[in-house]
């Protein structure tokens, strides 16, 4: 029964039909029978649900409660796959706390049978939810490992789409252990790359981006307080960055050049519907990671949801404008 549900979900999440995503496969989901699971049936719910950024509750806390009772028999690929769910889908029931070091066990010990890609979304996992050991991290950024990316990289299908997949996660990995990890002691040896996708990045500017700028112009009563497209020192994209004095009061950046004071910075991030899950309003783990790792580095960050943004108790400027005024706990000029 539920190997039918499965190729009738997949049928649902291949379909481009966005819309029936919430609607269809709620339906095709509660009828899922957890005491039907198999490795590979849940290893193929994982990579739909990844793919589909769809979080139905119940049947990712049954996959995870299968995979607990089952993590000595299932293969370090699945075990692998079925973790790094949690983290696409920014989800953290209780009981993966009690799954992550059991998992942890099993893959530090097979390490060398689980995809490279694959194993950096399993350890930005682990560190999302503090978990990730400093062996491992070593191990992931050793020569070898880095070799076998390589040999991943130019053997794969997708030309396209992989190499920069592979390359960017990675990426996301060396950060993650240098901001959360200082421990760890790992150089950050991904500036270069940084600086690179920086010169041939376009920013994403779409009307909900346009529209905080102009509250926030309004409420700042100067274009000349905003820095946009700003960069954190690991090159976290910032869509508008203050400057913050003592009194709460904005301050230009030329003048912060010119200034001995202890200024707050605070990046203000419009969150897009894609930050999201599909059906639920929960923040994607990559996203958390932002937030976390500008926080570390002396933001203040302030989230503003597209949903929240659009609603209609902020339905007029003035309403925006005083919304914005409470986050950043200034007045309006």
């Amino acid at each position: 029964m539920s190997e039918r549900i499965l190729v009738f979900v997949r049928k649902l999440l291949f379909s481009n039909q966005g819309q029936w995503i919430t609607s269809i496969s709620d339906a095709a989901f509660s009828k899922i029978d957890p005491n039907e699971f198999t490795g590979r049936l849940i290893r193929n719910f994982a990579s739909y649900l990844s793919w589909a950024k769809y979080l139905p509750t119940e049947v990712v806390d049954s996959l995870l409660d299968y995979a607990s009772k089952e993590h000595s028999q299932l293969p370090p690929e699945i075990l692998a796959r079925v973790t790094s769910l949690f983290f696409e889908l920014g989800y953290s029931p209780p009981q993966l706390y009690d799954f992550l070091p059991l998992v942890t066990d099993v893959l530090s010990r097979e390490f060398t049978r689980v995809r490279g890609l694959l194993m950096i979304y399993f350890a930005l996992t682990l560190l999302l939810h503090n978990a990730l050991p400093v062996k491992m991290v070593n191990d992931i950024l050793s020569v070898s490992f880095l070799e076998k990316l390589d040999y991943e990289v130019e053997s794969c299908f997708s030309k396209a789409s992989y190499p920069p997949r592979v390359r960017q996660m990675l990426m996301e990995l060396n950060r993650s252990v240098c901001i959360d990890m200082p421990e760890a002691d790992v150089p950050w040896f991904h500036e270069k790359y940084c600086i690179e996708q920086r010169h041939s990045y376009s920013p994403r500017i779409t009307t909900f981006h346009k529209d905080v700028h102009r509250c926030l112009n309004q409420l700042l009563g100067s274009d000349k307080y905003i820095k946009c497209h700003a960069r954190s020192p690991y090159y976290h994209n910032i869509d508008f960055e203050l400057l913050v004095d003592e009194r709460g009061n904005p301050v230009t950046h030329s003048d912060h050049l010119n200034s001995n004071e202890n200024l707050e910075k605070v990046a203000i991030l419009p969150l897009l519907p894609t930050y999201f899950t599909t059906n639920r309003h929960n923040l994607l783990g990559i996203h958390q990671l932002r937030h976390r790792h500008l926080e570390v580095l002396g933001y203040r960050v302030i989230g503003i949801p597209y949903r929240r943004w659009n609603s209609l108790t902020l339905s007029s400027t003035e309403n925006k404008c005083t919304y914005l005024s409470h986050k950043l706990n200034i007045e309006q000029f």
